[in-house]
């Protein structure tokens, strides 16, 4: 039980350093290339700190065949992640009403509210509508990633650091894909130390998912938040968290697929208390990025309104633990 803390311990902490240096290497393409920054954030950086939630939720079904595991750990990512980015907002407020946000966001956040909309409509019609194998809730939500996709790739840019890397921009793939491969290696095992300890300690699999798999795998985005709000660049923070989230969702149509003609949403005790929780932070995120992109003059932002939405995700997530434990 010891050693298998350890292990646990021992790939976060690998989840976290290779997830750090991808987050790094995607900064350097922002910087090499012309791409917005929106997109930057919102899509690669995001699919790159959600890649170790891809392949535990794979990994979840396909070896283990616990999909109680896949929604308990993308539904506890994306509430951990929108704890993240209020907690954040609240520790760095200053620099926060000072920021420039993009109006991509406020799209990628209503499409994550929508899921969360679905969700709660197939938990209480307890019926999923298979087609062709595939759950069509799965097939909806991968249409509303795409969209969210386009939208942040045609949003202006508001990067304007240099790059003054030595690297070429052939280096910096080759290192995004050495990092990516140990990333994959280190969220697969995992999985199965979390599905060994989530045994061994008497929790559910969907709190288990959503406690040792949630926070495991959301660690990269926290410290990617910190860093870029460290910078200034709340931005691509906001399109980090958004975008992770919607491309967790996303995520679902993947493991749908390996879970063939199987119930993939298996709604637990657990499993409600996240959507619920987790449609009041998506509502206070939503309007919280209205907010933000519709008054980016510094001066006309009124404070209290976004300290008090962005302190709405830190209590949810609080309640969820409390609830669970």
């Amino acid at each position: 039980m010891v050693l298998v803390l350890c292990g646990y311990a021992l790939l976060a902490a690998c989840v976290i350093f290779f997830s750090a240096r991808l987050g790094y290497y995607v900064d350097l393409l922002d910087k090499k290339t012309s791409l917005a920054s929106a997109f930057i954030g919102g899509v690669m950086l995001a699919a790159v700190t959600s890649l170790p939630e891809m392949f535990t939720s794979i990994t979840s079904v396909a070896q283990i065949g616990k999909p109680e595991l896949v929604i308990g750990n993308l539904l506890g990512s994306d509430l951990f992640n929108v704890f993240v980015l209020g907690a954040v907002f609240l520790l760095s407020f200053k620099g926060l009403m000072r920021a420039k946000v993009t109006r991509s966001h406020l799209t990628t956040a209503v499409c994550v509210l929508i899921v969360y909309g679905i969700l709660m409509v197939a938990m209480i019609a307890d019926n999923s509508l298979f087609f062709g194998g595939v759950s069509l809730i799965s097939l909806v939500i991968f249409g509303l990633y795409l969209w969210s996709v386009c939208k942040m790739s045609g949003d202006e840019d508001t990067a304007d650091e240099e790059d003054v890397s030595p690297l070429t921009l052939r280096a910096v793939v080759v290192r995004f894909v050495i990092y990516a491969v140990l990333l994959v290696i280190a969220s697969i095992l995992i999985t199965y130390a979390s599905d060994y300890l989530g045994t061994e300690l008497g929790w559910g699999a969907t709190f288990a998912g959503a406690i040792l798999l949630g926070i495991a795998t959301s660690l990269p985005e926290m410290i990617s938040c910190f860093v870029l709000a460290r910078i200034g660049n709340f931005n691509a923070m906001i399109g980090n968290i958004v975008g992770s989230n919607i491309f967790n969702f996303a995520v679902l149509l993947l493991a749908d697929l390996v879970y063939w003609n199987r119930q993939l949403y298996v709604f637990t005790p657990q499993a409600k208390l996240l959507i619920g929780l987790g449609m009041v932070s998506a509502l206070a995120a939503l309007v919280l990025v209205r907010t933000l992109c519709t008054t980016n003059d510094g001066r006309n932002r009124p404070a209290a309104l976004v300290a008090l939405l962005s302190a709405v995700p830190v209590v949810t997530y609080v309640m969820f633990v409390l609830l669970s434990a």
